[in-house]
C-alpha cells in the first residue's frame, strides 16, 4: 500500500504518512541484486558521440533539434544543457509555446532567441511553435523571412 501511494507522489509538500509499518517495506533480493549489476556493469554506449564530445572545429556547424514539452516551466533546466549550450543552433520545437508570454521567459545566455509562436488573434496556447536559438557568436538575419516574432539580445 505505501509503495502505491508513494508511486502517485507528484511532490513532497503533500506528502503525509500515517501509521507507518516499516516491517512491511521491504526490497527483494533480485532487485537489489539487478540495481548491483547496473551500476557496476551495464553502462550505455551512445551510438553518437555527445555534442560537448565532439571537436569544435571551426567549420563544424552544431544544430540541435528536441521536441520539448512545458519550455516555460523548464527553461532553465534546457539552458543548462551541455549538449544545448555547445551547439551553434538550438531548434526546439514546443507545442504549448504561447505568444503572451514575454520573450524573457524563454532566455538561454550567450543565444539571440528567434519564436514561431505568433498568433494575433489568439493569446492562448497554440498547438504549435518553435523557439531557435542562435549563439550569440553566429550572424544571423536581423528578421526571419517566414514572419515569425524576433528577439534582439
Amino acid at each position: 500500500m505505501h509503495y502505491v501511494g508513494l508511486s502517485r507522489l507528484q511532490n513532497i509538500s503533500g506528502l503525509h504518512i500515517f501509521n507507518l509499518n516499516e516491517k512491511k517495506i521491504a526490497v527483494s533480493k533480485k532487485v537489489e541484486a539487478e540495481m548491483s549489476r547496473l551500476r557496476s556493469e551495464a553502462s550505455l554506449k551512445p551510438c553518437i558521440p555527445f555534442l560537448y564530445e565532439t571537436s569544435s572545429n571551426k567549420s563544424n556547424l552544431k544544430i540541435l533539434f528536441q521536441n520539448v514539452r512545458s519550455l516555460h516551466l523548464y527553461i532553465e533546466d534546457v539552458a543548462s544543457d551541455y549538449s544545448l549550450q555547445a551547439a551553434h543552433v538550438n531548434i526546439l520545437v514546443e507545442r504549448d509555446l504561447c505568444s503572451r508570454n514575454i520573450n524573457e521567459t524563454y532566455d538561454m545566455a550567450n543565444f539571440r532567441l528567434y519564436r514561431n509562436d505568433y498568433d494575433p488573434q489568439n493569446t492562448t496556447q497554440t498547438t504549435y511553435g518553435t523557439a531557435v536559438y542562435i549563439r550569440n557568436d553566429l550572424s544571423a538575419p536581423v528578421t526571419p523571412l517566414d514572419g515569425t516574432t524576433t528577439t534582439q539580445k
